[in-house]
């Protein structure tokens, strides 16, 4: 009995990406299975002359008993290695499939001496998820001797699940489902295979017609696709008078002003205190979609903080704990620092042992990611693990910027990212003033 093949029209868009149209860098990254070990996913139906769309001859389609009887469906298991090395292969066949209708695609291309699993580099990243693969096959038997010649053919229909995930803002965006359709009209070794290609190829180029991928690849300020704050202003009041002396002469009190944020057992972050009221900021990504979070201050004594505000495009989050009269850092008036302006970085590397690390560099440069639509603060100044949500300041002590790692790459490097603190007040739409002078 053959399967019952869904449905693989799209009726989106399909005219090709026209030339010149402003577009984000793609590269695939890669795929995988999503089947459960039992799912029926091939047929292997009982044909005495033909089946449709492969030319059998003189032969006739699973007339044994092995295929009439035992093999006459087959179910997933994990054994099976019917596809073999797909996912490698499958990156030529969807590159080709979204480039020919005009997108920008970067080719994926190996080294010997590269891991298979290395990311390439683009603004975006594709991958895909095998949900469902639907195929009818026919084995080709001589009708005398009933001998398999071990060449197949058939159609068969395959679900993709697709998502594309930021570089710079390590997120995914979004994910979307399309069906291709495959078929194999000369039977040849590994057919099966055959067939699971071609639908998957039918697959992408389903997906480069939808809307919803265009819409990803060709926004010009691909901001816009980020869930964006709806907050009404804040207005936070602080003691916190703006320093004119060398770190070294006021560092006790910086100190009084740094946190350490855990959302769970595992991961540890960093923060600071920007009002004398418990408001501390910290990065989106540390808090998650926690409700609460443990703060940790300079005594080690710890508290429970509301999350109060987060911003996912700029990863970026006010907490509040219960405290009164904290220590709060004052925030500089300097809108964008100076290349080579000396600037200290403050965290908590790898764990409470190593609370309010603090660390001199320089300003390397102040970058700006035109498709994501936000800036950077480049700084000499590495990094470690749980040092995210820390403050960036001056050679005085007042706040630039809190640290953030939006690139891979920079794990490799002896210089961090920092998101500006202006762009953080404005992403959760906070306001400061002190209690005589409103900043």
């Amino acid at each position: 009995m053959a399967l019952d093949l869904p449905a693989t029209e799209v009726t989106e868009a399909t005219s090709p990406i026209a030339v010149g149209t402003k577009q984000r860098q793609l590269a695939f990254a890669g795929g995988l299975f999503d089947l459960k070990r039992g799912d029926l996913y091939v047929a292997y139906p009982y044909w005495h002359w033909s089946v449709p769309n492969v030319n059998t001859g003189f032969y006739v389609c699973n007339p044994t008993l092995r295929h009439r009887l035992a093999r006459s469906q087959g179910y997933w298991n994990e054994d099976d290695n019917i596809f073999g090395s797909w996912p490698e292969e499958t990156a030529t066949i969807v590159e080709k499939a979204l480039h020919d209708q005009g997108y920008r695609i970067k080719e994926t291309r190996r080294s010997y001496f590269e891991k298979i699993s290395h990311k390439p580099r683009a603004d975006l990243l594709l991958s895909m998820r095998v949900t469902d693969i639907k195929l009818n096959m026919c084995h080709i038997h001589e009708p005398l001797s009933l001998r398999s010649l071990e060449r197949s053919g058939g159609e068969g229909v395959v679900t993709v699940e697709w998502e594309v995930f930021d570089t710079v803002l390590e997120k995914v965006l979004d994910s979307h489902v399309t069906q291709g359709y495959g078929h194999v009209d000369e039977p040849l070794q590994a057919g099966e295979k055959a067939v699971f290609l071609a639908a998957v190829r039918d697959a992408a180029k389903n997906l480069g017609k939808t809307k919803w991928f265009r819409n990803l690849m060709t926004t010009i300020n691909p901001v816009d696709l980020m869930p964006k704050s709806h907050y009404g202003a804040m207005t936070l009041t602080t003691r916190a008078k703006t320093f004119h002396q060398p770190v070294r002469e006021h560092f006790p009190l910086m100190h009084k002003a740094i946190i350490s944020v855990r959302a769970d057992l595992e991961e540890m972050g960093s923060g600071f205190f920007i009002s004398n009221e418990g408001h501390a900021l910290t990065t989106a990504k540390r808090v998650g979609d926690a409700e609460f979070v443990q703060l940790t201050d300079s005594n080690g004594t710890k508290y429970r903080a509301k999350v109060l505000r987060t911003d996912l495009r700029r990863n970026v989050a006010l907490i509040k704990a219960d405290i009164h009269d904290n220590m709060a850092l004052p925030i500089s008036d300097q809108e964008r620092p100076d290349s080579a302006t000396t600037v200290y970085a403050i965290g908590t590397p790898f764990n409470n042992s190593y609370r309010a690390t603090i660390t001199k560099g320089i300003i390397a440069a102040n970058r700006y990611f035109v498709h994501q639509g936000v800036s950077f603060i480049q700084a000499s100044v590495p990094t470690a693990e749980g040092s995210a949500g820390g403050p960036l300041t001056d050679e005085f002590g007042n706040v630039l910027g809190l640290a953030s790692t939006p690139l891979r790459q920079t794990e490799e490097t002896n210089f961090s990212f920092f998101i500006p603190i202006d762009d953080a007040l404005k992403a959760l739409n906070i306001h400061l003033k002190d209690e005589i002078t409103e900043r």
